[in-house]
């Protein structure tokens, strides 16, 4: 189910997302650090904690943006279970890994955001897997893991593992 302090990390990772990252967006697009705090907490605490994470998070992102309500909540649900997989299967080292961990859930929420304009077609949402905001979105998202990553590495008690290390 994941622990408070990841949620107590979420919360204001999607109140800036929703409201303050707008203002560094280059033709529409902007980092996704709800994502790519989805990916981290996920890694962290497996996947039903990922999956929880996600849900919650895209679920406060919807209500908080004009995205229709679930939308958010499907892609990082679905991104949050499938890097919980990942949970103890490799070392995060300080760029590779983040980056190319940011990328490729970026790729994969392109990919949900295809699977549902294509089940239920949503009105003014025009999206190109191939598109330039795609493009730079994919760029931010890459640039910002290892510094977000590193970032969450400091906090305590988001891991279960940091939660019982000093006994």
């Amino acid at each position: 189910m994941g622990s408070v302090w990841g949620y107590l990390v979420l919360l204001p990772v999607v109140v800036l997302q929703t409201t303050i990252l707008h203002r560094i967006s280059i033709e529409g697009a902007k980092p996704d650090l709800v994502l790519l705090t989805v990916i981290y907490l996920a890694n962290k605490n497996g996947k039903m904690a990922g999956q929880t994470y996600g849900f919650i998070s895209g679920l406060i992102e919807d209500f908080l943006s004009v995205s229709p309500l679930g939308f958010n909540g499907f892609l990082n649900t679905i991104v949050g279970f499938l890097y919980g997989l990942t949970s103890e299967t490799f070392f995060i080292d300080q760029v590779i890994i983040p980056l190319l961990m940011g990328g490729i859930a970026t790729f994969l929420k392109g990919l949900g955001i295809i699977v549902l304009t294509w089940l239920f077609p949503i009105e003014n949402l025009n999206f190109n897997l191939f598109s330039i905001s795609f493009l730079i979105e994919l760029g931010y998202n890459m640039v910002c893991a290892p510094f977000l990553f590193a970032l969450l590495g400091l906090i305590r008690g988001i891991s279960p593992k940091k939660q019982w290390e000093g006994f």
